[in-house]
Order: C-alpha cells, then structure tokens, then sequence
C-alpha cells in the first residue's frame, strides 16, 4: 500500500516465521522484536533513517525494537502504530476477568500465555515499555479506526497515557480492526508522516553533512 502512495525503499518484514506462524508460538513481545530485528539487519539497510511501521501486535513490536535499541546500526527515526494495542486490550481483559478459568483455558493455548501477558490492560510489562516512550513521543506516531473492537482507539492512540500533538494521533471513522489495514486513508496518513520525516532528517543531516551530500532515504517496514 506504501508503494501505490508513491514511496520507495519499502520492505516488509515476517517476524513470525512460516505460514502457520508455528515458530512464534510461546513467544512474548521481547522475542518476537527480536526475531524482528535479525531480519531488519539481514536486510542490510545501512544507517538510516528507518521508519518502522506496525500493524496490530507490530505496533508493540516496533516500539520495542526502538525503545531497547535492537537495531543500532539503523537509526530508527520514527515509529508508526496501527491500530497497536499500546494501553492493552480490553477485550482480552474481559476474557481472563469475567470468563469461568475453564472457558479461559479453551480459548486461550498455553503457546500464547506469555504474549497474554504482555497484552492484557494492566500487564506491567507493557506499563514499563510505555514509560521508556514517553520519553520520546515525537517518535511516535498513532493510528486506528473508531470501530475497532479488538483494540479500543483509547489503547490505540495512548489517549489516557500520554500528551501528544493532535497531527500525532488520527482517529478514522468507520473502520474497523482489520479493514484498516487495507484503507487507503490510513496509508495515506501513513505516507505523509513518513515524508514528514524523511524532510526533517533530510535538513538535519544538510546542516551537519558536508555540501551536497544528503540523507539517506527513510525505510519502513509493516507486519
């Protein structure tokens, strides 16, 4: 979708190994981001800007990646969360907290126990992965549809956690969980945040590089 808004440079990363996602199961964030991150450097991006882009669970995964600088050779300049749920699910709350513990265990397999963790609205985890952003929110970007049940906008865009620029964070009508990562509004937004930042680095780098050297060109990558 990033290609048909007229970027370059853009590389999609599977950080859940094959088609039935089996080499993931058991996995937490911290491991999948670093799954992540070994296919980011096997792509020999060189030094960046890269913006990483996450659907979904990729949300969390991107911000950890950036936050525990699992990528040092590329300088992450911006991370873009779709739909991610950053403040937890509620939905999932509401499975552990209100089901009977036999219905949990039905729908809920052991393989994802650890990723539950990390997913659930009062995991300490996702608490601690929040406060190292915070002290970085102009590298963060917010993104989700007002009819997402799996991940509630509030989760989304962090509304209750942090102060943000109102350009930071778009609210999209209509769509919801799932359609959004389809909806050309949603990379239409996605795009210009990328430009956007392309354009800063690019400046950053005219004052500090010598004449006519220039940048190189922002990445993204999606799940």
């Amino acid at each position: 979708m990033l290609h048909l808004q007229g970027l370059t440079n853009v590389f999609s990363v599977n950080y859940l190994g094959s088609f039935w996602h089996t080499e993931a199961q058991g996995m937490g964030v911290p491991e999948l981001a670093a799954a992540a991150s070994e296919r980011i450097r096997d792509l020999r991006l060189g030094e960046g800007p890269l913006v990483l882009v996450g659907h979904s669970l990729g949300g969390l995964v991107a911000a950890y990646i950036k936050e525990h600088a699992l990528c040092p050779a590329a300088r992450i300049g911006l991370v873009i969360s779709v739909s991610g749920p950053l403040a937890g699910s509620a939905l999932l709350g509401w499975v552990y907290h209100r089901l009977p513990p036999a219905v949990v265990r039905r729908l809920r397999k052991p393989s994802v126990a650890a990723l539950d963790s990390w997913l659930l609205p009062e995991s300490p985890q996702m608490g601690a992965l929040r406060a190292r952003m915070a002290g970085g929110l102009d590298s963060y970007r917010f993104i989700t549809g007002q009819l997402d049940v799996m991940v509630r906008p509030d989760s989304a865009l962090c509304s209750g956690e942090f102060s943000m620029p109102t350009e930071h964070r778009q609210l999209l009508p209509h769509l919801q969980h799932y359609n959004i990562a389809g909806s050309a509004w949603t990379w239409a937004q996605v795009a210009c945040w990328i430009r956007e930042a392309h354009g800063s680095a690019a400046a950053a780098g005219a004052r500090h590089a010598p004449e006519g050297v220039a940048n190189a060109h922002a990445r993204s990558w999606a799940d």
